[in-house]
């Protein structure tokens, strides 16, 4: 398939480029060249219309992976890239992906969306997003953009995936420290996993916001839908 990745320079891009690049065509949008892929990377940005417009021709499934740098709540220019990146910018790409024809578009979200740590029983998807930080409150506000362009144009797919703390190889390979809990991180090959099912899943349509976390003891997330929906089970890897 055609998969196009907007914000492909950042972390959680990083980490899935090689496994997409192995079973996809890919082309990237980031504010840089993606180095070994200039020709397939379109610089611009992801709140620009014509920059998505031209990026999303002839995709099939579109991946929102662009998060705004934090430089603190209180900083202006948070408050402006938080709201540009994280919503502006997720309707620039739902947008472009509703003209362009794109089957399905999956959205980098994370649990940060939820505030603090639920007391008591598993959290599932079916509880509502309640940040109110600035991160957690555009994120998820993100995600009401995405539910909204799936009503509007079904039968477009649109899946939010609500990362935990994704780690490269070098970061997993260290034993966790001080309050570390693995089970409250997603390890890079569970990570590519769960995206390369998100992109190549069948016959979706509406809205799914899907937890996506190596908790292998079932300590925080009920993972049994992203079981059911993806066909993922994290490995611990």
């Amino acid at each position: 398939m055609k998969v196009l990745m907007v914000g492909a320079a950042g972390h959680v891009g990083g980490i899935l480029r090689p496994a997409l690049e192995a079973r996809h065509e890919c082309r990237y949008v980031d504010l840089k060249p993606i180095p070994g892929a200039e020709d397939r990377t379109v610089v611009g940005s992801v709140t620009d219309h014509e920059v998505m417009a031209q990026a999303m021709e002839g995709i099939d499934v579109a991946l929102q992976l662009a998060m705004a740098p934090y430089r603190g709540a209180d900083e202006p220019r948070s408050v402006d890239l938080s709201y540009d990146v994280h919503v502006k910018g997720m309707h620039r790409v739902l947008e472009a992906a509703v003209r362009a024809g794109t089957k399905r578009v999956v959205y980098a979200s994370t649990l940060s969306v939820y505030r603090g740590n639920r007391a008591g029983g598993l959290r599932t998807e079916e509880m509502p997003p309640d940040a109110v930080d600035l991160y957690g409150l555009t994120k998820r506000l993100g995600e009401e953009v995405c539910k909204a362009f799936a009503v509007r144009h079904a039968p477009l797919s649109v899946l939010a995936l609500q990362l935990v703390q994704p780690r490269t190889e070098e970061q997993w390979a260290k034993p966790p420290e001080g309050r570390q809990n693995r089970n409250y991180m997603t390890g890079p090959e569970d990570l590519r996993d769960a995206w390369l099912r998100a992109i190549e899943l069948e016959d979706h349509q509406g809205y799914d916001a899907v937890f996506i976390c190596s908790d292998l003891e079932a300590q925080f997330l009920d993972l049994s839908k992203a079981k059911r929906l993806l066909g993922w089970v994290p490995q611990g890897r």
